[in-house]
């Protein structure tokens, strides 16, 4: 069995050249199978379809000839078979560890941002955050020795260009010291330093539940056909608290095919049909349009909110069994 892994860590695919240089080595006649370890990205996105493609062409294969194992991803179509391929997401069955019923302070904040893995999109929306509406979130940004991540427009589809960022400078240097710390002082390799410890990765972050009323959400896999959530998702849902999200085209709408609610009676939804630089722009929008609303309008809105969060949370409860 001719095994190759595809390392992938939100929108970007890490060992591209190793993948095309093990393809090569592949026998005539021999099948090959793609282990994306449980991980749930676009294949097109990421132009891993691109490359097989081309192989299957060069070596006058068909689409069987590969294989497609462990791979989280029920919303794209992709021509090759696959195998052991959970759905949905696993990190659903993790989201027991997430309950809670936290009061909310009367000084919360409107909303609250967490980030983690550092990328050039994330990276982008905390700066735009934390320099535009800084009075209005509590803001934490996880530590870690990552290098930096400006450096990785050549390995995935998400770039400093298709950000067009107008002062990229000003970001970079903003995240070289930057003033946001990480709230629960939790590092990057907490996540992943024990396999068995998926079910508490964050648990942490409930503590400061209280702070905020809305979660502004930045999800792992936001490019492409992809549906794939996270404890970053699971984790708002079960804690009952309303989200906006920015992750891949029709996440909300898959959300919803699932039984969830979503807020776009409450606030415009309509980012949920873009996807990357164009999603946040129309999710600041909403941003805008909340900060804006007078103090009854505002209250008004948010136990309509809340009732809609606490519904979801009943129903995750009732998905998981728990």
């Amino acid at each position: 069995m001719n095994t190759i892994p595809i390392e992938v860590a939100g929108d970007i695919w890490y060992n591209a050249q190793y993948v095309q240089e093990e393809l090569d080595k592949i026998p005539d006649g021999q099948q090959v199978v793609l282990d994306f370890r449980a991980e749930g990205p676009s294949m097109y996105a990421l132009g891993i379809c691109d490359m097989l493609d081309q192989w299957l062409v060069k070596t006058n294969r068909s689409s069987d000839s590969i294989m497609v194992t462990c791979w989280s991803n029920a919303t794209e179509k992709i021509p090759y078979p696959k195998r052991l391929c959970s759905v949905p997401s696993h990190f659903w069955k993790f989201s027991q560890s997430y309950w809670c019923d936290p009061d909310t302070a009367s000084d919360a904040k409107l909303f609250a941002l967490f980030l983690g893995r550092s990328t050039i999109a994330r990276n982008t929306i905390m700066y735009q955050v934390a320099t535009q509406w800084s009075d209005h979130f509590v803001l934490s940004k996880m530590k870690h020795n990552q290098f930096d991540p400006w450096a990785r427009k050549h390995l995935g589809p998400d770039s400093v260009e298709s950000w067009m960022i107008e002062d990229v400078h000003s970001i970079v240097e903003w995240h070289k010291n930057c003033p946001i710390i990480s709230i629960d002082s939790k590092e990057l390799k907490d996540q992943f330093g024990d396999p068995d410890n998926h079910g508490r990765i964050n648990r942490s972050l409930l503590d400061h539940y209280s702070k905020f009323k809305i979660e502004l959400v930045c999800e792992t896999y936001t490019l492409g056909t992809t549906f794939f959530p996270t404890e970053k998702t699971v984790r708002p849902i079960m804690a009952a608290k309303p989200i906006l999200l920015y992750g891949p085209i029709n996440f909300l709408k898959e959300l919803r095919n699932m039984g969830f609610k979503t807020y776009s009676e409450l606030w415009s939804e309509d980012y949920d049909h873009l996807e990357g630089v164009e999603r946040w722009q129309s999710i600041k929008k909403s941003i805008n349009h909340l900060i804006s609303l007078d103090q009854l309008q505002r209250t008004q809105l948010l136990e309509h909110a809340k009732s809609i969060a606490v519904f979801n949370r009943q129903h995750l409860k009732n998905f998981i069994k728990l």
